[in-house]
């Protein structure tokens, strides 16, 4: 592994080839889904709920909620529903946070939820 430090040259505080290729394709990614968000909420005016993740949170793929949870309106089932989904690789569990599910709820009122959750539990495949 070829170590590189910050000025590009061999050294103290150095970071690896692939670390720097990882920071420089997360920040594309940050700055893609800025301008996302920016679209929804100034272009199309939908209201957006932003959740942060930590590198402490060690869930690399958590910027994808809608693999764990999906929201529904009254428009789509009748009333408001939230879904919660099972996540089949155990590292991807530790995406599920419980302080995301309840600040949805202080902006909607859910009356319907689904948990399907338990059916990892039970070993039955989708």
């Amino acid at each position: 592994m070829k170590l590189i430090n910050k000025a590009g040259r061999p050294g103290q505080h150095a970071v690896s080839e692939e670390g720097r290729k990882n920071l420089k394709l997360q920040r594309q990614v940050l700055k893609e889904y800025s301008e996302l968000h920016r679209v929804l909420t100034e272009v199309a005016k939908v209201q957006v709920h932003l959740f942060t993740h930590e590198a402490y949170h060690d869930t690399p793929d958590a910027c994808f909620p809608n693999n764990w949870f999906s929201t529904h309106t009254d428009f789509e089932c009748g009333e408001c529903t939230l879904v919660l989904y099972p996540m089949k690789v155990p590292n991807r569990r530790k995406e599920r946070r419980p302080e995301y599910l309840s600040r949805l709820e202080r902006f909607l009122s859910f009356l319907f939820f689904f948990f399907f959750s338990y059916l990892f539990k039970h070993k039955i495949d989708n």
